[in-house]
């Protein structure tokens, strides 16, 4: 049997958003639907190589597949499903983690630079939300 990479598939549906828990399943099923179509090519009377097209132009698109998937919303990571809040969520994680990648030596000036950079976003937020108030008020 010729080495058929199903990358593609994998590839599109990360790409499109599916979470990774949903990824490894799907790549297992899909394989197995892969294996049973290529079985089926040779038991018919096809090469290794025709019995691999065969499977991979049964499969269909790679973007056909993603496509299908990122139509059922419980398939998508949370990142997906809930922008806004990733967008709240993931710098904040990463403030908090940063510390330990920059070791313990610069932790405090990191924590400190932290701080300053949220302190300097809510007062830009808080300045921000009063003149759209006195905007709105006058």
């Amino acid at each position: 049997m010729p080495d058929v990479s199903l990358q593609a598939y994998e590839h599109e549906l990360r790409k499109s958003g599916v979470a990774p828990r949903h990824v490894r399943r799907t790549m297992l099923e899909l394989a197995d639907h892969f294996d049973d179509l290529a079985r089926e090519a040779r038991e018919s009377g096809a090469d290794d190589q025709r019995a691999a097209q065969y499977a991979i132009g049964e499969l269909g698109e790679p973007k056909t597949l993603a496509a299908a998937a990122r139509s059922q919303p419980e398939l998508l990571s949370w990142a997906y499903r809930f922008p806004y809040a990733a967008l709240i969520v993931y710098p904040l994680v990463w403030m908090a983690v940063t510390p330990v990648f920059a070791g313990v030596d610069y932790a405090p000036r990191v924590v400190r630079w932290s701080a300053c950079l949220v302190l300097g976003a809510l007062v830009t937020g808080l300045m921000i939300l009063m003149l759209q108030l006195s905007i709105t008020l006058t």
